[in-house]
């Protein structure tokens, strides 16, 4: 390993070493981080203090009990986009003092970074991960009925009402459900490998995922069925490389073949849905491909395009440090060209990416980039080290291509739902640069 990929991976002989912690503060961590995940969707006072819990005392272990040399390429990140949020804010307040925040708002950016305390309390360990994404889905699943009417919004849905189980807006719950339909079909091997009571692993995973995609169709969002579908094509190009390699032919097939019929069942069962949806804003895409954008109207469709220019008008202006942590609100609300019901109605630009240059410039969306950048690099070097099982690889890659797709047409780093799911699924992919030994990659490796 080259001097750059040790800095950026941070030596893992400098990483975890579970013995060195006392049980006790490993077990607060550990559960903390757990109860976080069962409960952020919607229990939200339980998951407040359990984020404190294991957030303070994560990133106070993760320095001490490291003697400050882990993760040190991480934690510059952290505090360079903490600086870089505030000099934001302090040259709004100079320049335009009226538009800007009365103080700063660091959340922004730094919130991603807790895939680094996350991380740090998995230790390392499958099993731990696997409980953290098992929580996860558990506050996923229990969702439609906690915060929504359960059934009876269900059966709305497949009449062809587009229903949200009251979680942000309909985008949320799609959001949610297509991350979880992809671990459950990355996942598979880990429920049909169980030997003991085979069957009932397998219900549960055929019927989980025919109620991930159920809840993916009835919510309609349209940037999110996209956004799987090219996660799909790179899921099949993965799986296609892989079977030449290993020459295993008839297995690609099989795969090709199963997912054809899944597709085509799909479409057979929601073909109503699926073309409706799909079809609702033809005329808007016409005009969007014909240039004329003045006389788009304001679909939802609409809404982003003319939200994307009046973002984009405003990183301009001011492209190197952005408008401030309320930059994406001022780009809406002083633009001439949207009309005052829309700026009632939106604050954001549909697009985190376009968000992140507007309110803190180049300069923010570079620290971004770069730590997307490193925690990327981290999971390939622990995959070609074979401390990471394969389907785990897996998933967190194809989820990390779901959720770049769809923050292109919502701004999910402004809702705490994409935060959430960021810091879940990377938070422990990201922990396998703690492992203490090589773990056997196989795909229904366990721990």
């Amino acid at each position: 390993m080259n001097k750059q990929s040790t800095y950026l991976l941070d030596n893992p002989s400098d990483a975890l070493k579970p013995s060195e912690m006392p049980k006790l503060l490993f077990m607060a961590g550990l559960a903390s981080t757990i109860t976080y995940a069962l409960t952020k969707i919607s229990l939200e006072n339980i998951a407040k203090i359990s984020s404190i819990i294991f957030i303070v005392l994560g990133v106070w272990a993760s320095l001490y009990y490291t003697k400050k040399r882990f993760l040190r390429f991480a934690y510059q990140l952290l505090v360079l986009s903490i600086i870089v949020q505030i000099l934001s804010w302090l040259f709004s307040k100079a320049t335009h003092p009226e538009l800007a925040l009365d103080a700063p708002d660091i959340e922004y950016l730094s919130r991603l970074f807790i895939i680094i305390p996350i991380a740090w309390w998995l230790a390392g360990k499958t099993r731990n991960v696997l409980l953290l994404w098992l929580a996860a889905s558990i506050g996923i699943v229990t969702a439609p009925w906690l915060r929504g009417d359960g059934v009876e919004e269900i059966l709305l849905g497949l009449q062809g009402t587009r229903v949200d189980f009251n979680i942000s807006n309909a985008q949320h719950p799609s959001l949610f459900f297509g991350t979880l339909l992809l671990g459950l079909l990355t996942l598979h091997k880990r429920f049909w490998s169980s030997k003991k009571y085979f069957y009932i692993p397998v219900i549960a995973w055929v019927a989980l995922v025919i109620f991930s995609l159920i809840i993916v169709v009835i919510t309609q969002t349209r940037s999110n069925w996209l956004a799987l579908a090219v996660t799909a094509a790179f899921a099949v190009i993965a799986i296609f490389i892989k079977a030449i390699k290993q020459r295993a032919h008839k297995l690609f097939f099989s795969f090709l073949i199963i997912f054809a019929v899944l597709v085509a069942s799909l479409h057979l069962t929601f073909r109503d849905i699926l073309s409706n949806r799909v079809s609702a804003e033809s005329e808007v895409v016409e005009l969007l491909l014909n240039g004329n954008i003045e006389e788009i109207p304001y679909t939802s469709i609409g809404i982003r395009i003319h939200s994307w220019r009046a973002g984009l008008e405003a990183f301009l202006e001011k492209p190197l440090l952005g408008w401030g942590p309320n930059g994406k609100t001022l780009a809406i609300q002083e633009s001439s060209k949207i009309p005052q019901y829309i700026k009632d109605d939106y604050g954001h630009l549909h697009n985190t990416y376009l968000e992140i240059l507007v309110n803190f410039g180049i300069i923010g969306f570079a620290i971004f980039s770069i730590f997307i950048g490193w925690v990327v690099k981290s999971l390939i070097m622990a995959k070609k080290t074979k401390k990471m099982p394969e389907d785990i690889f897996l998933f967190s890659i194809l989820a990390l291509i779901f959720w770049s797709i769809t923050n292109i047409f919502e701004s999910y780093l402004m809702f705490w739902t994409g935060v959430f799911l960021f810091n879940i699924v990377l938070g422990g992919a990201l922990t396998y640069i703690h492992s203490e030994s090589k773990e056997k990659a196989a795909a229904y490796h366990h721990g």
